[in-house]
């Protein structure tokens, strides 16, 4: 089995598995270990400056020599020194910041580097048609020859985990991609993600945002200042625990909080910051 990915026609040649990250150290400090089982759509959650963008960064192979740790994919060890090898091992990071070339299309930007070729010129049908296939597979459309630099924020982070699925993986990282996004954009989001996984690919979803990963994932692991705090399976869980647990403090309950700002006409983003500083 395996997630079919866009450019081809069966999966990528190492199989879906269980993702262990023991002792991951990085330079801001901490230590974190998690164990993802394969296949499975594992949250994880903590305040900015955390260290969620750290581990993005290492599973994507940019941290270079900057960390020390075990990573396992499969129970086999991956070294993810380089980009290269993070796609060796069938991994595809999506970052919060990664901008698309505005000048180029739609298509252009999937590609990027990633063109489809035969005896070294491009092929542009098989690319249409490749791009065609990542837009079903996520359950969206999108205008392939429409310049980047007129999508929206929405928009933007479609083409980025079509590009990202271009590279047949295993393991998409999904590293706070509602950050620019409004609330119902953020919730269009999540349910890409479920339709990404639904086709069998494993998906690790980082982000700021207590309710969204409470809403997504299967299990949920809590990052405070560089160390777990936390590893739930979503249905024993609440919401009220995370939100302690991501922030240090105490709430009376987080759930009347949100209900007292929404009253006062403040919701999504700045409900949360004012809850988290409570």
């Amino acid at each position: 089995g395996g997630f079919v990915p866009l450019n081809s026609s069966g999966p990528h040649p190492v199989a879906p598995g269980e993702l262990s990250v023991s002792n991951l150290s990085l330079p801001g400090g901490g230590e974190i270990s998690f164990t993802m089982a394969g296949g499975s759509l594992h949250g994880i959650v903590g305040e900015r400056g955390s260290g969620i963008g750290g581990i993005a960064a290492v599973l994507g192979g940019v941290a270079a020599g900057r960390w020390t740790g075990t990573i396992t994919l499969g129970g086999q060890a991956v070294r993810l020194r380089r980009v290269t090898e993070t796609l060796r091992a069938g991994i595809a990071v999506v970052y919060q910041a990664d901008p698309l070339i505005r000048g180029m299309t739609v298509l252009e930007n999937i590609f990027l580097s990633r063109e489809p070729a035969r005896a070294g010129i491009i092929d542009q049908a098989r690319a249409i048609q490749a791009a065609r296939r990542g837009c079903e597979v996520m359950g969206i459309t999108l205008d392939l020859e429409q310049p980047a630099g007129r999508l929206s924020p929405w928009e933007c982070v479609m083409v980025r985990l079509a590009r990202a699925l271009v590279s047949r993986p295993v393991l998409l990282v999904a590293d706070n991609l509602s950050e620019s996004l409004s609330e119902n954009e953020s919730e269009s989001l999540l349910q890409v993600i479920r339709q990404i996984h639904a086709q069998g690919c494993g998906i690790l979803f980082l982000s700021n945002r207590v309710r969204e990963v409470f809403d997504l994932a299967e299990r949920i692991t809590v990052i405070r200042a560089g160390r777990v705090v936390g590893n739930h399976e979503s249905d024993r869980v609440d919401e009220d625990t995370l939100y302690r647990q991501v922030a240090g403090r105490d709430f009376e309950s987080v759930a009347n909080a949100a209900q007292a700002l929404k009253a006062m006409g403040v919701t999504g983003r700045e409900s949360q910051i004012i809850q988290l500083l409570l």
